[in-house]
């Protein structure tokens, strides 16, 4: 019979480099698998085709459980394949549904013909690309103009979307798309922009903190459309209705069949994230960008302060019913430790190749350069040293080796061997990352040469 490794058994520098791709499998990410912000909406539990049994993945962090796996050896094959993050969408659709336009930013991971890519030019287009075709305003222009249930190329290539990407809004994308270990490259792509605080302190995992950060990115996107508040007000008509009205409404017909009255229909008003988006859209009218970013969940709110409800209810709590924004464990590794994880993985998921290929993009003009306010304020000099090699092309081999859906975001944590010398303030003299310990391992171990 046959024999398999585990993949702590199989070294990932030789294993990659070597281009032996037709060992690794990658997810084949069909509509079902993924949703707004979220690389694992659902798992695959059986079956195929319309009989085929899916479960809701409700909470963060979450593993990948496809339907379907795809040698990476075929996926990278195609000539159209590119392991750069690109924008996917659901090409099926339809204007009466809680959401049409339906996408995510994946890296390398391919997909079948009823899933749609759109490739920007950077990572960073990527991410606000993601944020602005989520967003309920972008998704009401495409409920207006979709006339059939398709969302082909030249159908959207005639939507508008906002000149200049934005930093801060690619950055909340990326929090709440890009929250697994399988995007730590993106991650350190877009550390620039990150203040000193540890990685998975960056990532949206709670409910809280996801639509804390959805709201502002909805906020954001009406404002760089230009919208007033008659504008927003109508497109988000009917959202603010108890759910017993929306119900009887709906039963009645009497409810715009391209409403988005379905998003969170079955909470209270002001615990929705259309009405709460509105609500911050009033507050931040004369506010900067800078300052909505900042914005917390109200601990109150009275919805007939801003002309939404059955008129003033009186004030009713609302930040203390999402529960807390972070996890524990999301603030209990250090800022130099959790950013050396994210190296770690970066590399293991790349290869040697294909990691000093990413440490030269960001040193590299024109590039974001980590700067000071970065985990590694002198460029990325605590990462390791890794020489090119020969093997994978320059751009990088699959993120999604050996490690690609890796550990969950809360599990096992990669750190420096305790064999490494601290300098003051916690940088290491060395790190190899051939050398590590597990949060889980008592003693540091060698990766297995084969």
């Amino acid at each position: 019979g046959q024999s398999y490794l585990h993949e702590t058994e199989i070294d990932t520098d030789e294993f990659l480099d070597i281009g032996n791709f037709s060992a690794i499998a990658a997810p084949l990410y069909e509509g079902r698998l993924f949703n707004q912000f979220d690389y694992s909406q659902k798992r695959w539990l059986s079956g195929s085709g319309l009989n085929a049994s899916w479960e809701e993945v409700d909470s963060f962090p979450k593993d990948i459980d496809p339907h379907y796996l795809m040698l990476q050896g075929v996926a990278t094959s195609s000539y159209r394949f590119n392991w750069s993050a690109k924008l996917i969408y659901r090409n099926i659709a339809r204007d009466t549904d809680t959401r049409t336009f339906i996408g995510t930013t994946v890296c390398g991971d391919p997909v079948p013909h009823v899933t749609s890519i759109l490739n920007p030019k950077s990572s960073n287009d990527s991410w606000f690309l993601t944020a602005t075709t989520n967003s309920l305003v972008f998704d009401h222009m495409v409920r207006t103009r979709l006339t059939g249930t398709h969302l082909d190329y030249h159908v959207v290539r005639e939507f508008a979307i906002p000149r200049n990407s934005q930093d801060s809004v690619a950055m909340l994308a990326l929090s709440l798309g890009g929250a697994h270990s399988k995007f730590a490259a993106e991650w350190l792509r877009m550390s620039s922009i990150i203040i000193a605080k540890p990685w998975k302190a960056c990532m949206a995992l709670t409910p809280h903190e996801r639509l804390r950060r959805r709201i502002i990115i909805e906020v954001l996107i009406a404002r760089s459309f230009a919208l007033d508040e008659e504008s927003l007000r109508w497109i988000l008509r009917d959202c603010d209705l108890a759910p017993e009205e929306i119900i009887r409404r709906s039963a009645g017909g009497t409810l715009h069949e391209r409403g988005f009255w379905r998003v969170d229909k079955s909470l209270p008003s002001e615990l929705r994230l259309p009405v709460l988006a509105f609500v911050l859209f009033m507050q931040a009218k004369n506010e900067s960008n800078e300052a909505i970013c900042d914005w917390q969940i109200p601990e109150e709110i009275d919805l007939g302060e801003y002309g939404l409800g059955e008129g003033s209810g009186g004030r009713v709590a609302v930040r203390s019913r999402f529960g807390p924004r972070y996890f524990g464990w999301q603030e209990s590794q250090g800022v130099e430790e959790s950013w050396r994880e994210c190296h770690l993985h970066a590399r293991n998921l790349l290869g040697p190749s294909g990691y000093a290929s990413l440490l030269s993009e960001l040193r590299s003009p024109g590039t974001s350069d980590p700067g000071p306010q970065s985990p590694h304020p002198d460029g990325l000099s605590a990462v390791p040293s890794v020489p090119p090699a020969s093997g994978p092309p320059a751009n990088g081999p699959p993120a999604n080796g050996p490690t690609a859906n890796g550990p969950p975001a809360n599990g096992p944590t990669a750190s420096v061997s305790s064999q490494s010398v601290q300098k003051p303030g916690g940088m290491a003299e060395s790190f190899d990352p051939d050398t590590f310990t597990l949060s889980s391992d008592p003693v540091p171990k060698k990766r297995k040469k084969r």
